[in-house]
């Protein structure tokens, strides 16, 4: 038996969808999803429009632009940093409004 593109997109996106439940419990890990098939790219990028991850590499832009292993290693670190400093910078944000409200409730 064999299913279409819009099956596998979201069957797909579905477990994308649980191994990303699990990485909101797990922060400190990095997850990497490779999917497979005869037109991989076209339910790779599928499922990146419905489940909206950090970053997703697609094999025929990796060619167009000749990305060699050592660009796409800077892109991943890049993309990394990024997303630890705006962690990083929601959580002072966080304390910051913590601590104002426990300000605004001393002053009453």
């Amino acid at each position: 038996t064999s299913f279409g593109l819009d099956t596998a997109c979201k069957v797909y996106s579905e477990v994308i969808g649980n191994i990303q439940r699990d990485c909101n419990s797990a922060k400190k890990y990095y997850h990497f999803i490779k999917l497979m098939g005869r037109s991989a790219s076209h339910i790779a990028l599928e499922c990146a429009l419905e489940t909206q991850p950090n970053i997703c590499l697609i094999s025929e832009e990796v060619l167009a632009k000749r990305m060699t292993l050592d660009n796409i290693v800077i892109l991943l670190q890049n993309s990394m940093k990024f997303w630890l400093n705006m962690q990083t910078s929601l959580s002072r944000l966080r304390r910051m409004r913590n601590l104002r409200q426990s300000t605004v409730i001393f002053l009453r």
